[in-house]
């Protein structure tokens, strides 16, 4: 997971904005968290060009002494609303194999909604913590109205929307677990909390399709347990020989991936213990989307 901090400059961080103090100790907050954590903060500053003022060199162009960067925390600067727009700082995203980004910063109808949009686009997990982004009054509409207006309804379907709490409980154990037995909350869990589904954990099934007695006792047993449980489609292993014919099997594979997306969770059906390449690809997506891991059989 990464921490994004966005235009906390000192020539844009200024008393005007919505609910100042509020953000002010909240963004300082969480990046201590990330901190202390070992969740890596990374910075980005908006250069507007020579003689603007905010540009390299210019006192408004540094980041605000309460989360001045760290020695080794990285800092990108871009020219356009979108963090994406500087290439070093996409190419850095792409190396990540935890694709979770908690977004945090300046400003909520600018800079962070050009960026939520951009890392949604390229299949970002975006975590927005109440409360830590804001903005200024315009002419349509106040701060409190813009800030609300982005956060409850323009970017409801695009991003995980969590309660100041809930941001801290993530940094503070922000690695789901693998093991069933050791589990620490990350999205996944503040989701759980907050299915959509209602009260129903949602559970996706991964496994080698040459394991389908076990995976159809696996479905049994734990839709009987309360959790709705999605399966795969066809068992290319256990005779289903359309899964080879061509493109078929890659259209799966992708389609798995999707169902990760859908649940809360990811069981591993490793009969044996055996977990093939397909399997250990799902597992490493449920990871990086911040998806529990359980198994069949332990692993550790």
């Amino acid at each position: 997971m990464i921490l994004l901090v966005i235009d906390m400059q000192k020539g844009l961080v200024d008393e005007d904005l919505y609910a100042f103090d509020t953000f002010i100790k909240r963004t300082a907050q969480l990046v201590d968290i990330a901190r202390k954590n070992n969740v890596e903060v990374v910075f980005v500053q908006h250069d507007a060009g020579p003689a603007s003022g905010m540009s390299v060199g210019d006192e408004a162009f540094e980041i605000i002494d309460e989360i001045a960067p760290k020695e080794g925390e990285k800092v990108f600067i871009k020219t356009i609303n979108s963090c994406f727009g500087n290439r070093d700082f996409k190419e850095y995203l792409k190396q990540q194999t935890d694709k979770r980004l908690m977004i945090i910063g300046l400003q909520t109808n600018y800079c962070i909604d050009a960026t939520v949009k951009s890392a949604f686009e390229r299949g970002y997990d975006v975590i927005i913590p109440e409360g830590t982004n804001s903005t200024f009054d315009n002419d349509y509409m106040s701060g409190e109205t813009t800030v609300k207006y982005y956060n409850e309804d323009v970017w409801e379907e695009l991003v995980h929307t969590v309660t100041f709490e809930e941001s801290i409980e993530i940094l503070e154990k922000p690695q789901t677990a693998i093991c069933q037995d050791t589990g620490k909350p990350g999205i996944a869990e503040v989701n759980s909390k907050r299915n959509k589904a209602g009260k129903y954990k949602v559970i996706t099934l991964c496994g080698s399709t040459r394991f389908k007695d076990s995976f159809l006792e696996a479905q049994k047993r734990l839709t009987l347990e309360g959790n709705i449980v999605i399966s795969v489609g066809l068992f290319g292993h256990s005779g289903d020989s359309e899964v080879w014919n061509e493109g078929i099997k890659e259209m799966l594979d992708d389609m798995h991936k999707r169902k990760i997306d859908m649940a809360d969770e990811i069981y591993v059906v490793n009969v044996g213990g055996y977990i093939g390449s397909s399997t250990k690809s799902e597992i490493e997506y449920a990871i990086s989307t911040g998806k529990t891991v359980s198994y069949l059989e332990p692993m550790c």
